[in-house]
């Protein structure tokens, strides 16, 4: 899901806390399409298991994943 408001909180966070690796963050998105951060898991996000005989999906949430590592310094 593309939601700028949640990529900018990702980048602002990251940036602040210096953190890296890899991490799952939960949003909720209000009606006002206001996102707000309910959860961060030093972990694959467990719904990734339904992608399982999807190998490509797997690996591009990865490279996904540590791309903000990368980008948001």
């Amino acid at each position: 899901m593309e939601h700028k408001g949640i990529q900018d909180w990702v980048t602002t966070f990251v940036k602040a806390t210096n953190l890296s690796g890899l991490v799952c963050f939960d949003f909720l998105v209000d009606n006002d399409d206001n996102a707000y951060c309910i959860e961060c898991n030093p972990r694959l996000h467990s719904a990734i298991v339904s992608f399982e005989s999807q190998t490509k999906v797997i690996i591009e949430h990865v490279v996904l994943s540590a791309s903000f590592k990368f980008n948001a310094r």
